[in-house]
Protein backbone atom coordinates (compact mmCIF):
# COMPACT_ATOMS: atom_id res chain seq x y z
CA UNK A 1 0.00 0.00 0.00
CA UNK A 2 1.40 3.45 -0.83
CA UNK A 3 2.11 5.94 1.92
CA UNK A 4 -0.61 8.48 2.60
CA UNK A 5 1.51 11.32 1.28
CA UNK A 6 2.22 9.67 -2.02
CA UNK A 7 0.36 10.90 -5.05
CA UNK A 8 -1.02 8.50 -7.68
CA UNK A 9 1.80 9.57 -9.99
CA UNK A 10 4.40 8.47 -7.43
CA UNK A 11 2.64 5.14 -7.24
CA UNK A 12 3.36 4.61 -10.92
CA UNK A 13 0.14 5.90 -12.45
CA UNK A 14 0.40 9.27 -14.15
CA UNK A 15 -1.38 11.26 -16.75
CA UNK A 16 0.38 9.54 -19.65
CA UNK A 17 0.18 5.94 -18.41
CA UNK A 18 -1.49 3.30 -20.54
CA UNK A 19 -3.41 2.11 -17.49
CA UNK A 20 -4.93 5.57 -16.97
CA UNK A 21 -6.09 5.78 -20.58
CA UNK A 22 -7.59 2.29 -20.45
CA UNK A 23 -9.32 3.15 -17.19
CA UNK A 24 -10.79 6.25 -18.83
CA UNK A 25 -12.17 4.22 -21.74
CA UNK A 26 -13.65 1.50 -19.53
CA UNK A 27 -15.20 3.88 -16.99
CA UNK A 28 -16.64 6.05 -19.78
CA UNK A 29 -18.32 3.02 -21.36
CA UNK A 30 -19.55 1.76 -17.98
CA UNK A 31 -21.14 5.11 -17.10
CA UNK A 32 -22.61 5.41 -20.59
CA UNK A 33 -24.21 1.97 -20.23
CA UNK A 34 -25.68 2.90 -16.85
CA UNK A 35 -27.19 6.16 -18.12
CA UNK A 36 -28.48 4.52 -21.30
CA UNK A 37 -30.40 2.03 -19.18
CA UNK A 38 -31.64 4.87 -16.99
CA UNK A 39 -33.03 6.58 -20.09
CA UNK A 40 -34.23 3.48 -21.94
CA UNK A 41 -36.73 2.58 -19.22
CA UNK A 42 -38.50 5.96 -19.54
CA UNK A 43 -40.60 5.12 -22.64
CA UNK A 44 -40.73 1.35 -22.02
CA UNK A 45 -41.43 0.86 -18.31
CA UNK A 46 -44.84 2.62 -18.18
CA UNK A 47 -46.05 0.36 -20.99
CA UNK A 48 -44.83 -2.71 -19.13
CA UNK A 49 -46.55 -1.62 -15.94
CA UNK A 50 -49.85 -0.61 -17.58
CA UNK A 51 -50.16 -4.04 -19.15
CA UNK A 52 -49.86 -5.52 -15.67
CA UNK A 53 -52.70 -3.35 -14.39
CA UNK A 54 -50.53 -1.49 -11.88
CA UNK A 55 -51.81 1.66 -10.18
CA UNK A 56 -50.27 5.11 -10.48
CA UNK A 57 -48.85 4.71 -6.97
CA UNK A 58 -47.12 1.51 -8.06
CA UNK A 59 -45.68 3.30 -11.09
CA UNK A 60 -44.30 5.99 -8.79
CA UNK A 61 -42.82 3.38 -6.46
CA UNK A 62 -41.22 1.59 -9.39
CA UNK A 63 -39.48 4.73 -10.63
CA UNK A 64 -38.59 5.87 -7.10
CA UNK A 65 -37.08 2.50 -6.17
CA UNK A 66 -34.01 3.34 -8.28
CA UNK A 67 -33.20 6.43 -6.20
CA UNK A 68 -33.95 4.64 -2.93
CA UNK A 69 -31.68 1.71 -3.85
CA UNK A 70 -28.96 4.11 -4.99
CA UNK A 71 -29.15 5.99 -1.70
CA UNK A 72 -29.09 2.82 0.38
CA UNK A 73 -26.26 1.12 -1.53
CA UNK A 74 -23.88 4.04 -2.08
CA UNK A 75 -22.34 4.17 1.44
CA UNK A 76 -21.65 0.43 1.28
CA UNK A 77 -19.95 0.80 -2.09
CA UNK A 78 -17.66 3.46 -0.66
CA UNK A 79 -16.67 1.13 2.18
CA UNK A 80 -16.11 -1.75 -0.26
CA UNK A 81 -13.81 0.40 -2.38
CA UNK A 82 -11.81 1.15 0.75
CA UNK A 83 -11.57 -2.54 1.70
CA UNK A 84 -11.06 -4.38 -1.59
CA UNK A 85 -10.20 -1.60 -4.06
CA UNK A 86 -12.25 0.05 -6.80
CA UNK A 87 -11.69 -2.50 -9.56
CA UNK A 88 -13.69 -5.40 -7.99
CA UNK A 89 -16.52 -2.99 -7.15
CA UNK A 90 -16.59 -1.68 -10.73
CA UNK A 91 -16.69 -5.24 -12.09
CA UNK A 92 -19.48 -6.17 -9.68
CA UNK A 93 -21.43 -3.07 -10.74
CA UNK A 94 -21.17 -4.00 -14.42
CA UNK A 95 -22.30 -7.54 -13.63
CA UNK A 96 -25.23 -6.14 -11.66
CA UNK A 97 -26.12 -3.76 -14.50
CA UNK A 98 -26.18 -6.65 -16.97
CA UNK A 99 -28.26 -8.79 -14.60
CA UNK A 100 -30.79 -6.04 -13.90
CA UNK A 101 -31.17 -5.37 -17.62
CA UNK A 102 -31.87 -9.04 -18.31
CA UNK A 103 -34.44 -9.02 -15.49
CA UNK A 104 -36.20 -6.13 -17.23
CA UNK A 105 -36.22 -8.11 -20.46
CA UNK A 106 -37.75 -11.22 -18.87
CA UNK A 107 -39.98 -9.67 -16.23
CA UNK A 108 -43.56 -10.90 -16.38
CA UNK A 109 -44.82 -9.37 -13.15
CA UNK A 110 -44.62 -6.21 -11.08
CA UNK A 111 -42.45 -7.79 -8.38
CA UNK A 112 -39.72 -8.71 -10.89
CA UNK A 113 -39.79 -5.21 -12.35
CA UNK A 114 -39.37 -3.76 -8.86
CA UNK A 115 -36.43 -6.08 -8.20
CA UNK A 116 -34.86 -5.17 -11.55
CA UNK A 117 -35.25 -1.44 -10.93
CA UNK A 118 -33.78 -1.73 -7.42
CA UNK A 119 -30.86 -3.82 -8.68
CA UNK A 120 -30.28 -1.15 -11.32
CA UNK A 121 -29.91 1.44 -8.54
CA UNK A 122 -27.47 -0.78 -6.62
CA UNK A 123 -25.41 -1.36 -9.77
CA UNK A 124 -25.34 2.38 -10.48
CA UNK A 125 -24.04 3.02 -6.96
CA UNK A 126 -21.17 0.58 -7.59
CA UNK A 127 -20.33 1.84 -11.08
CA UNK A 128 -20.35 5.56 -10.26
CA UNK A 129 -18.52 5.23 -6.95
CA UNK A 130 -15.81 2.87 -8.21
CA UNK A 131 -15.58 4.49 -11.65
CA UNK A 132 -14.99 8.01 -10.39
CA UNK A 133 -12.60 6.70 -7.72
CA UNK A 134 -10.61 4.86 -10.38
CA UNK A 135 -10.27 7.98 -12.52
CA UNK A 136 -9.24 10.16 -9.59
CA UNK A 137 -6.54 7.65 -8.69
CA UNK A 138 -5.35 7.14 -12.26
CA UNK A 139 -4.86 10.74 -13.39
CA UNK A 140 -2.56 13.47 -12.17
CA UNK A 141 -4.17 16.29 -10.22
CA UNK A 142 -3.64 18.89 -12.94
CA UNK A 143 -5.72 16.83 -15.39
CA UNK A 144 -8.45 15.50 -13.11
CA UNK A 145 -10.82 18.41 -13.64
CA UNK A 146 -11.06 17.77 -17.38
CA UNK A 147 -11.23 13.98 -17.04
CA UNK A 148 -13.89 13.99 -14.32
CA UNK A 149 -15.93 16.69 -16.07
CA UNK A 150 -15.98 14.46 -19.15
CA UNK A 151 -18.04 12.00 -17.09
CA UNK A 152 -20.70 14.70 -16.83
CA UNK A 153 -20.82 14.82 -20.62
CA UNK A 154 -21.05 11.01 -20.78
CA UNK A 155 -23.93 11.10 -18.30
CA UNK A 156 -25.78 13.74 -20.32
CA UNK A 157 -25.20 11.77 -23.53
CA UNK A 158 -26.66 8.60 -22.05
CA UNK A 159 -29.63 10.49 -20.63
CA UNK A 160 -30.35 12.04 -24.03
CA UNK A 161 -29.87 8.90 -26.14
CA UNK A 162 -31.61 6.46 -23.81
CA UNK A 163 -35.30 7.40 -24.32
CA UNK A 164 -35.25 7.64 -28.15
CA UNK A 165 -33.06 4.52 -28.41
CA UNK A 166 -35.37 2.55 -26.13
CA UNK A 167 -38.48 3.73 -27.91
CA UNK A 168 -37.09 3.00 -31.39
CA UNK A 169 -35.86 -0.51 -30.57
CA UNK A 170 -39.05 -1.36 -28.66
CA UNK A 171 -41.21 -0.24 -31.57
CA UNK A 172 -39.39 -2.25 -34.24
CA UNK A 173 -37.91 -5.24 -32.37
CA UNK A 174 -39.95 -5.49 -29.19
CA UNK A 175 -39.51 -4.22 -25.66
CA UNK A 176 -37.20 -6.99 -24.54
CA UNK A 177 -34.74 -6.35 -27.38
CA UNK A 178 -33.59 -2.98 -25.99
CA UNK A 179 -32.80 -4.54 -22.62
CA UNK A 180 -31.01 -7.53 -24.12
CA UNK A 181 -28.79 -5.28 -26.22
CA UNK A 182 -27.86 -3.17 -23.17
CA UNK A 183 -27.18 -6.31 -21.13
CA UNK A 184 -24.74 -7.51 -23.80
CA UNK A 185 -23.12 -4.07 -23.87
CA UNK A 186 -22.61 -4.06 -20.08
CA UNK A 187 -21.27 -7.62 -20.18
CA UNK A 188 -18.79 -6.71 -22.93
CA UNK A 189 -17.51 -3.71 -20.95
CA UNK A 190 -17.19 -5.87 -17.84
CA UNK A 191 -15.28 -8.53 -19.75
CA UNK A 192 -12.88 -5.93 -21.14
CA UNK A 193 -12.25 -4.55 -17.65
CA UNK A 194 -11.75 -8.04 -16.20
CA UNK A 195 -9.31 -9.15 -18.91
CA UNK A 196 -7.06 -6.09 -18.53
CA UNK A 197 -5.58 -5.81 -15.02
CA UNK A 198 -4.18 -2.36 -15.86
CA UNK A 199 -7.69 -0.93 -15.68
CA UNK A 200 -8.20 0.91 -12.39
CA UNK A 201 -4.89 -0.47 -11.10
CA UNK A 202 -4.21 2.72 -9.17
CA UNK A 203 -7.32 2.22 -7.07
CA UNK A 204 -6.60 -1.33 -5.99
CA UNK A 205 -4.94 -0.75 -2.64
CA UNK A 206 -7.40 -0.29 0.23
CA UNK A 207 -7.00 2.88 2.23
CA UNK A 208 -6.84 3.11 5.99
CA UNK A 209 -10.16 3.31 7.85
CA UNK A 210 -8.90 6.19 9.99
CA UNK A 211 -8.20 8.20 6.84
CA UNK A 212 -11.77 7.65 5.70
CA UNK A 213 -13.17 8.86 9.01
CA UNK A 214 -11.04 11.99 8.80
CA UNK A 215 -12.24 12.58 5.25
CA UNK A 216 -15.93 12.60 6.20
CA UNK A 217 -15.17 14.92 9.11
CA UNK A 218 -13.34 17.38 6.83
CA UNK A 219 -15.20 20.72 6.85
CA UNK A 220 -14.40 21.36 3.19
CA UNK A 221 -15.84 17.98 2.17
CA UNK A 222 -19.06 18.84 3.99
CA UNK A 223 -19.23 22.22 2.29
CA UNK A 224 -18.74 20.60 -1.10
CA UNK A 225 -21.46 18.09 -0.18
CA UNK A 226 -23.85 20.95 0.57
CA UNK A 227 -23.18 22.44 -2.88
CA UNK A 228 -23.85 19.04 -4.50
CA UNK A 229 -27.14 18.67 -2.64
CA UNK A 230 -28.22 22.16 -3.73
CA UNK A 231 -27.31 21.57 -7.38
CA UNK A 232 -29.00 18.17 -7.54
CA UNK A 233 -32.08 19.53 -5.74
CA UNK A 234 -32.38 22.18 -8.43
CA UNK A 235 -32.38 19.49 -11.12
CA UNK A 236 -34.98 17.50 -9.20
CA UNK A 237 -37.15 20.57 -8.58
CA UNK A 238 -37.43 21.57 -12.23
CA UNK A 239 -38.71 18.23 -13.50
CA UNK A 240 -42.10 18.44 -11.72
CA UNK A 241 -42.25 22.26 -11.85
CA UNK A 242 -41.75 23.22 -15.49
CA UNK A 243 -43.69 20.81 -17.76
CA UNK A 244 -47.21 21.80 -16.70
CA UNK A 245 -46.25 25.48 -16.69
CA UNK A 246 -44.76 25.23 -20.19
CA UNK A 247 -47.95 23.57 -21.40
CA UNK A 248 -50.20 26.24 -19.86
CA UNK A 249 -48.06 29.32 -20.57
CA UNK A 250 -46.66 28.46 -24.02
CA UNK A 251 -49.02 25.76 -25.25
CA UNK A 252 -46.09 23.38 -25.49
CA UNK A 253 -46.84 19.73 -26.18
CA UNK A 254 -44.84 16.74 -24.93
CA UNK A 255 -42.44 16.93 -27.89
CA UNK A 256 -41.67 20.62 -27.39
CA UNK A 257 -41.24 20.16 -23.64
CA UNK A 258 -38.87 17.27 -24.26
CA UNK A 259 -36.84 19.38 -26.68
CA UNK A 260 -36.58 22.23 -24.18
CA UNK A 261 -35.22 19.89 -21.53
CA UNK A 262 -32.93 18.37 -24.15
CA UNK A 263 -31.51 21.85 -24.87
CA UNK A 264 -30.66 22.22 -21.19
CA UNK A 265 -29.14 18.74 -21.04
CA UNK A 266 -27.02 19.26 -24.16
CA UNK A 267 -25.76 22.61 -22.88
CA UNK A 268 -25.00 20.99 -19.52
CA UNK A 269 -23.05 18.13 -21.09
CA UNK A 270 -21.14 20.17 -23.66
CA UNK A 271 -20.11 22.89 -21.23
CA UNK A 272 -18.87 20.50 -18.52
CA UNK A 273 -15.44 19.86 -20.16
CA UNK A 274 -14.96 23.63 -20.49
CA UNK A 275 -15.54 24.06 -16.77
CA UNK A 276 -13.27 21.08 -16.18
CA UNK A 277 -10.49 22.91 -18.00
CA UNK A 278 -11.21 26.09 -16.03
CA UNK A 279 -11.15 24.06 -12.82
CA UNK A 280 -7.69 22.71 -13.68
CA UNK A 281 -6.54 26.23 -14.57
CA UNK A 282 -8.04 28.34 -11.78
CA UNK A 283 -9.17 25.85 -9.12
CA UNK A 284 -12.69 24.52 -8.46
CA UNK A 285 -13.96 27.04 -5.91
CA UNK A 286 -14.22 30.09 -8.15
CA UNK A 287 -15.93 28.07 -10.88
CA UNK A 288 -18.42 26.67 -8.34
CA UNK A 289 -19.18 30.18 -7.05
CA UNK A 290 -19.83 31.50 -10.57
CA UNK A 291 -22.13 28.57 -11.34
CA UNK A 292 -24.05 29.02 -8.08
CA UNK A 293 -24.61 32.73 -8.72
CA UNK A 294 -25.63 32.13 -12.36
CA UNK A 295 -28.10 29.38 -11.43
CA UNK A 296 -29.73 31.57 -8.77
CA UNK A 297 -30.11 34.36 -11.36
CA UNK A 298 -31.52 32.20 -14.18
CA UNK A 299 -34.06 30.11 -12.23
CA UNK A 300 -36.69 32.82 -11.49
CA UNK A 301 -36.57 33.96 -15.14
CA UNK A 302 -37.67 30.52 -16.35
CA UNK A 303 -41.33 31.46 -15.81
CA UNK A 304 -41.14 34.71 -17.84
CA UNK A 305 -40.74 33.96 -21.60
CA UNK A 306 -43.81 34.16 -23.79
CA UNK A 307 -42.27 32.28 -26.72
CA UNK A 308 -40.65 28.88 -27.11
CA UNK A 309 -37.53 30.55 -28.50
CA UNK A 310 -37.16 32.70 -25.39
CA UNK A 311 -37.67 29.68 -23.16
CA UNK A 312 -35.05 27.74 -25.12
CA UNK A 313 -32.50 30.54 -24.57
CA UNK A 314 -33.04 30.39 -20.83
CA UNK A 315 -32.75 26.59 -20.79
CA UNK A 316 -29.56 27.04 -22.80
CA UNK A 317 -28.23 29.32 -20.06
CA UNK A 318 -29.38 27.08 -17.20
CA UNK A 319 -27.43 24.02 -18.37
CA UNK A 320 -23.95 25.61 -18.15
CA UNK A 321 -24.86 27.29 -14.84
CA UNK A 322 -25.62 23.92 -13.24
CA UNK A 323 -22.57 22.35 -14.89
CA UNK A 324 -20.32 25.10 -13.48
CA UNK A 325 -21.83 24.51 -10.05
CA UNK A 326 -21.53 20.72 -10.01
CA UNK A 327 -18.69 19.58 -12.30
CA UNK A 328 -15.83 21.15 -10.28
CA UNK A 329 -17.01 19.36 -7.12
CA UNK A 330 -15.60 16.11 -8.57
CA UNK A 331 -12.10 17.59 -8.69
CA UNK A 332 -12.51 19.31 -5.31
CA UNK A 333 -13.46 16.02 -3.66
CA UNK A 334 -10.50 14.22 -5.23
CA UNK A 335 -8.16 16.88 -3.85
CA UNK A 336 -9.72 16.48 -0.42
CA UNK A 337 -9.25 12.72 -0.65
CA UNK A 338 -5.55 13.27 -1.39
CA UNK A 339 -5.24 14.80 2.08
CA UNK A 340 -6.79 11.74 3.69
CA UNK A 341 -5.02 8.66 2.37
CA UNK A 342 -6.42 8.77 -1.20
CA UNK A 343 -9.86 7.52 -0.07
CA UNK A 344 -11.41 8.10 -3.50
CA UNK A 345 -14.05 5.39 -3.14
CA UNK A 346 -15.44 6.87 0.05
CA UNK A 347 -15.41 10.44 -1.22
CA UNK A 348 -17.29 9.55 -4.41
CA UNK A 349 -19.74 7.45 -2.45
CA UNK A 350 -20.43 10.66 -0.52
CA UNK A 351 -20.84 12.49 -3.85
CA UNK A 352 -23.33 9.95 -5.16
CA UNK A 353 -25.25 9.96 -1.89
CA UNK A 354 -25.46 13.76 -1.81
CA UNK A 355 -26.52 13.91 -5.47
CA UNK A 356 -29.20 11.22 -5.09
CA UNK A 357 -30.50 12.80 -1.88
CA UNK A 358 -30.70 16.18 -3.60
CA UNK A 359 -32.58 14.77 -6.59
CA UNK A 360 -35.05 12.96 -4.36
CA UNK A 361 -35.63 15.99 -2.13
CA UNK A 362 -36.01 18.29 -5.12
CA UNK A 363 -38.58 16.10 -6.85
CA UNK A 364 -40.66 15.91 -3.66
CA UNK A 365 -40.47 19.63 -2.84
CA UNK A 366 -40.96 20.86 -6.42
CA UNK A 367 -44.46 19.49 -6.85
CA UNK A 368 -45.51 20.74 -3.41
CA UNK A 369 -44.24 24.28 -4.10
CA UNK A 370 -46.08 24.51 -7.41
CA UNK A 371 -49.30 23.27 -5.84
CA UNK A 372 -49.04 25.76 -2.98
CA UNK A 373 -47.79 28.90 -4.76
CA UNK A 374 -47.90 28.39 -8.55
CA UNK A 375 -44.91 28.03 -10.83
CA UNK A 376 -43.60 31.66 -10.98
CA UNK A 377 -43.63 32.04 -7.20
CA UNK A 378 -42.22 28.52 -6.75
CA UNK A 379 -39.29 29.32 -9.04
CA UNK A 380 -38.67 32.61 -7.23
CA UNK A 381 -38.66 30.78 -3.89
CA UNK A 382 -36.31 28.18 -5.33
CA UNK A 383 -33.89 30.89 -6.45
CA UNK A 384 -34.03 32.59 -3.06
CA UNK A 385 -33.46 29.31 -1.25
CA UNK A 386 -30.55 28.45 -3.57
CA UNK A 387 -28.97 31.85 -2.94
CA UNK A 388 -29.44 31.83 0.84
CA UNK A 389 -28.56 28.20 1.49
CA UNK A 390 -25.50 28.43 -0.77
CA UNK A 391 -23.96 31.45 0.94
CA UNK A 392 -22.30 29.57 3.79
CA UNK A 393 -20.79 26.62 1.87
CA UNK A 394 -19.71 28.67 -1.17
CA UNK A 395 -18.22 31.45 0.96
CA UNK A 396 -16.45 28.86 3.10
CA UNK A 397 -14.97 27.14 0.06
CA UNK A 398 -13.77 30.45 -1.39
CA UNK A 399 -12.22 31.46 1.92
CA UNK A 400 -10.33 28.18 2.19
CA UNK A 401 -9.14 28.55 -1.40
CA UNK A 402 -7.78 32.03 -0.64
CA UNK A 403 -6.05 30.76 2.47
CA UNK A 404 -4.46 27.93 0.54
CA UNK A 405 -3.21 30.29 -2.17
CA UNK A 406 -1.83 32.72 0.43
CA UNK A 407 0.07 29.92 2.14
CA UNK A 408 1.43 28.72 -1.20
CA UNK A 409 2.68 32.22 -2.07
CA UNK A 410 4.22 32.55 1.39
CA UNK A 411 6.17 29.35 0.86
Amino acid sequence: MPDADETPEKCGVGKDSAGAKKTLRIVSLALLGDMLLYGVVVPILPVYVSRLGASQAQVGLLFGSYALALLAATPWMGRLCGRVGSRPVLLAGLAGLSASTLLFAGADGYALLLIARSLQGIAAAAIWTAGLASLAAAFAQERRGRVLALMTTISALGTLLGPPLGGFIAEYWGQAAAFVMLALFAAAVGLAAWRDPAVAAAAQAPAQEAAGQGLLADVQVRQIGAVIVLGASLLGLLEPMLPLDLSARLGAGPGAIGLLFAVCTVAYGLSAPVFGYLTDRFGPMRVIACGWAAAAAVVPALALPQTLAGQALLMLALGPAIAAMLSPTLQALATAADRHGHEYGLVYAAYNFAFAAGLLAGSLVGGALVQAFGTPAALALTSAALAVLGIAPVAGLLRRERERLSMARGL
